[in-house]
């Protein structure tokens, strides 16, 4: 019985996963979008890594009962005395920066979509003639479309030579 119930809260919470990501990656002007992902990846990771660490340090802290020598005693090793208030004191920071970033994004979030929704319609070019060919990067592009000669304008945009 408890197996369907695991499996289906696992699903649960991963399920909120893909429109978050989707939402982080509105966000983004679309060619920092792997750039965004590697950062959004790598500092996860990292804090996670260090997290036991800090966890077991600071349940040390409060777990730890010293002798008059300002040794640990023998009857702290093990008994579990710190967990609890280490569980209390992790638990506020993790409360207090949800809710710190739900109300800011409700508040930004419009704003946000909209201004990257703008920068990527400008930056993309609608003329074939403005657009990288193969085996050209996006460098080269923009090298041959320097100057007052240039076919492509500002938003890659084909410029008449009239003006």
């Amino acid at each position: 019985m408890a197996a369907p119930l695991f499996f289906l809260a696992a699903a649960s919470i991963g399920g909120a996963n893909p429109p978050l990501d989707a939402a982080r990656l509105d966000l983004m002007h679309s060619r920092l979008w792997g750039r965004a992902e590697a950062v959004r990846t790598f500092l996860p990771s990292a804090l996670e890594a260090i997290a036991p660490l800090l966890f077991g340090y600071v349940s040390t802290l409060f777990g730890a009962h010293t002798s008059g020598s300002g040794n640990p005693s023998a009857s702290s090793g093990g008994n579990g005395g710190g967990l609890d208030a280490t569980f209390l004191i992790m638990l506020l920071p993790l409360l207090l920066a949800g809710l710190l970033l739900v109300l800011r994004a409700r508040r930004t979030y419009p704003r946000d979509v909209a201004t990257a929704a703008k920068r990527n319609t400008r930056s993309t070019p609608t003329d074939p003639r403005c657009r990288p060919r193969r085996g050209q990067s996006d460098r080269d592009l923009r090298r041959m479309n320097r100057g007052p000669r240039s076919a492509c304008g500002q938003f890659g945009v084909a410029v008449s030579a009239r003006g």
